[in-house]
């Protein structure tokens, strides 16, 4: 182990190699070892920082130095004041200044080394160090130095060998010190190390010491500012907030304990930065109680936040002296230290309880416990550690709590997915019920938006269609055997209305009615497409030993009213308006006149490419229930039917009889004459029922048979 250094990447390649057996445990863990793996694997985790604090003890260079341990004596001082003895206490001395000079000869084992370093420990002073006379180092700006600051690195000097007397006169160091308040502390004996002793405390140790606890304060910071941004997106979950507050305040107290220089030039700002730990323990505390929910009261919350402010303010206001800085954070740590008690109490209550968040808490609370424990017993002993493991506890602690929240957060999203997913899979099931285009009539985003009376008025095209029939059909078939025949009919046919821009508004038996709230032309698409997919059906109806189904379809164009009816308990959409009842008359229609389908006057009016898009035929002005003038209704014709051909070529003089039945006065009496020619010519026309039915005499055919 002779003249070895561990360098910071050889730490950093430790530190990986450590988190990636970490990850491979987690990953590899079976699902009854998960619980266990988040409780063990964390205190694996910190063995694994210990072991590393013990390796780099062990890896320190052993190479010789010279501690210079006699007697240090303070210029201009009185005889009997003048000498001191390191390390000690604070120091009285008169004044703010003053100079320590110590003599010594270069030891023989450092005359073959090729480098010569003066090692400081740890001062807590601003001092210029002056070799044989020669300036050779300077920390912070004597006399005065209201900027400077304490950091937990230690000073090492290179001592140029020019300026060294290596001959049998001795050598003269003196260490130029101001101290405002006229105390100094020394934490160890200055001593005379070589060139692999410096690397190792320039490298290892001031990464250790410093740049560690730097990237601590910036990934604290960074925490702490993601959990403000979530709690500002949610602010009632206040744990969110005390635990960003305490993250940044923490942030402050590694920034202090990590950086080699202010990041404000104030006399205020080692002070501010030391009472930030008081203060992010402060909110700790609020943390916890409304995290785990134990003793969640306003006022306790209340007087955590007012004891941690009082002792940060009395940390806090002391500018300019670093020593009473001291003191008074030492004394602070009491409060602290009974909040730590606390917080182990309210986290075995959480255990008790069976808290899943709890575990790691408690860990990082064991574990920042026996962190500080080690930095106390070895300031007791009189030891000085390789690494100061105090900020390292208040790291681990925060790292608890913020995987913590993570875990939680992310047990939260799960079960909100979760959540989200069956709400998805509500809102689809109901989008069976109450389409989402009627939602958008009614301006819903949702079906749990609905109210009872809502309502909106829409111009809108209803389409009937209706099983000729089913009645007499069902009669003949069992209740589930029914229920099969009306599903796979309206398997076939309700898709059709979709995809032509329509809207299922119910299912009435084996009836269909929708909506369409474009264009008419869209309906006449669907029932010429419904006709088309009958015959298909049929066919297959016919090949399984089964009678073919018909079906009528009506069309209407009109204005009606679109809303939520029932009450509280039971509520359901529905379309109220004349124009609905016409379409289902219209439906009906088809019955009378033999026909597949029928739509009204009106909707052709509503959009003129309805006469363009399919062959019509007037079938009359036909008087309705409810209506006092007759209504002008078509046959819409499709080439699947029969007598499509006849019906084109002879729709001429039918369009003529019907003008002049519907100009007859007395049309029981005058209906021979009208429908006689057209008789004659297309008797197979079914459309004529209608009019013959409504006569009060039949009409002969040459043969003599009844009509």
């Amino acid at each position: 182990m002779d003249n070895f250094s561990l360098r910071p990447e050889s730490i950093c390649y430790i530190i990986i190699c450590a988190l990636w057996d970490y990850d491979r445990r987690n990953q590899h863990s079976s699902k009854g070892e998960n619980v266990r793996s988040k409780v063990v694997n964390p205190i694996l985790l910190c063995l694994y920082a210990l072991l590393l604090s013990g390796l780099l003890a062990a890896c320190a260079p052993t190479e010789p130095f010279q501690e210079l341990s006699g007697a240090w004596r303070i210029a201009d001082a009185p005889a009997d004041l003048a000498d001191l003895t390191l390390p000690g206490e604070y120091y009285h001395v008169s004044g703010p200044t003053f100079s320590l000079i110590h003599t010594f000869a270069m030891p023989e084992l450092m005359l073959t080394g090729d480098e010569l370093w003066l090692d400081l420990m740890r001062p807590d002073f601003p001092l210029e160090v002056y070799l044989n006379g020669n300036l050779v180092f300077r920390r912070g700006n004597p006399p005065k130095d209201v900027s400077f600051f304490n950091n937990a690195s230690q000073t090492i000097v290179f001592l140029p060998r020019e300026l060294m007397r290596t001959d049998s006169q001795e050598n003269t160091l003196l260490l130029h010190i101001y101290s405002q308040t006229g105390r100094v502390r020394f934490n160890g004996i200055p001593r005379l190390v070589g060139r692999e002793a410096a690397r190792y405390h320039r490298s290892v140790l001031l990464f250790l010491n410093t740049h560690l606890f730097m990237m601590f304060g910036a990934i604290s910071l960074i925490g702490g500012l993601y959990f403000l941004a979530l709690w500002a997106g949610k602010r009632r979950l206040m744990e969110r907030l005390y635990f960003a507050l305490a993250a940044i305040c923490m942030s402050l107290y590694f920034f202090d304990f990590g950086s080699p220089m202010p990041l404000i030039n104030s006399g205020w700002y080692f002070p501010i930065m030391k009472s930030s730990l008081l203060m992010a323990f402060g909110f700790l505390m609020c943390f916890f109680v409304e995290f785990f929910k134990i003793h969640n009261h306003r006022v306790l919350r209340m007087l955590f936040l007012a004891v941690f402010a009082a002792s940060s303010l009395y940390v806090a206001l002391t500018p300019g002296d670093f020593m009473r800085t001291l003191d008074h954070f030492t004394l602070m740590l009491i409060p602290l230290q009974l909040a730590i008690v606390f917080s182990v109490y309210l986290l075995i209550r959480a255990l008790a309880r069976g808290n899943p968040d709890a575990p790691p808490v408690f860990i990082g609370i064991i574990l920042g416990v026996g962190f500080g424990t080690h930095d106390v017993v070895c300031q007791i002993m009189g030891i000085i550690p390789v690494v100061w493991l105090q900020g390292l506890g208040f790291f681990v602690l925060e790292g608890s709590m913020f995987y913590t929240l993570a875990i939680h957060s992310n047990r939260m999203y799960h079960t909100l997915e979760n959540f989200s997913d069956e709400l998805v899979r509500t809102n689809q099931a109901f989008a069976r019920f109450v389409p989402d285009e009627f939602l958008n009539f009614l301006g819903k985003e949702s079906v749990i938006d609905i109210n009872l009376g809502d309502q909106v008025q829409r111009q809108m095209t209803i389409l009937f269609t209706d099983i000729r029939n089913f009645t007499s059909l069902s009669e003949q078939m069992t209740p589930r055997e029914n229920f099969a025949l009306i599903n796979s009919y309206l398997n076939h046919m309700a898709p059709v209305v979709r995809q032509h821009g329509g809207i299922i508004d119910k299912y009435i038996g084996d009836s269909i009615m929708a909506l369409y709230p474009d264009s008419p032309v869209q309906a006449i698409k669907s029932a010429l497409v419904m006709r088309g997919l009958l015959k298909e059906y049929n066919r297959g109806r016919k090949r399984a030993g089964y009678p073919p189904l018909d079906m009528g379809i009506g069309i209407h164009t009109g204005v009606l009213m679109l809303g939520i009816i029932g009450e509280e308990h039971r509520m359901e959409s529905t379309v109220i308006s004349d124009a609905v009842n016409t379409a289902s008359r219209l439906e009906n229609l088809t019955k009378l006149f033999g026909v597949s389908i029928i739509i009204s006057q009106a909707a052709l009016d509503a959009d003129p490419a309805c006469r363009d898009f399919c062959e019509l035929r007037y079938l009359g002005a036909i008087p309705l229930k409810g209506r006092s003038q007759g209504l002008g209704v078509y046959e819409v014709l499709h080439p699947d039917d029969s007598t499509y051909e006849a019906k084109i070529a002879n729709r001429e003089l039918f369009h003529n009889c019907i003008a002049a039945w519907e100009a007859l006065q007395d049309r029981k009496q005058g209906s021979r004459d009208v429908f006689a020619q057209y008789l004659k010519v297309f008797p197979e026309d079914s459309a004529l029922n209608y009019y013959l039915n409504r006569s009060e005499y039949f009409f002969l055919f040459p043969d003599g048979d009844k009509k």
